[in-house]
């Protein structure tokens, strides 16, 4: 049947409250699921680091003891001259701690 204009009217049914809730309930499961996996990431990477260090990339040229080809600070490092904080690396896979450290 034609409506107002010779437009036809169209019936649009909405979807049942079971199907909707259910739906609900399976995002909600996705979401909580989701952000356990997240936590658990976060924790197990603390874990495996010690929680103690965490290096950021520095402008090697800040480093005026050594020459280095790369640089990093640790962000938990009370002060540059702690052991660990901060660490030069060069072309050879040791890095080298200019305080003196291992």
């Amino acid at each position: 049947p034609a409506g107002a204009g010779g437009v036809k009217n169209t019936v649009f049914t909405q979807p049942s409250s079971n199907r909707l809730s259910a739906r609900n309930r399976q995002m909600r499961q996705l979401y909580l699921i989701h952000a356990v996996i997240g936590i658990i990431v976060l924790c197990a990477g603390t874990l495996k680091n010690g929680g103690t260090t965490k290096y950021v990339s520095i402008d090697p040229s800040s480093i005026s003891s050594q020459k280095c080809h790369k640089a990093y600070a640790n962000v938990y490092a009370s002060s540059p001259n702690d052991e660990g904080a901060l660490v030069c690396c060069n072309n050879s896979s040791n890095p080298v701690d200019p305080a003196g450290g291992p």
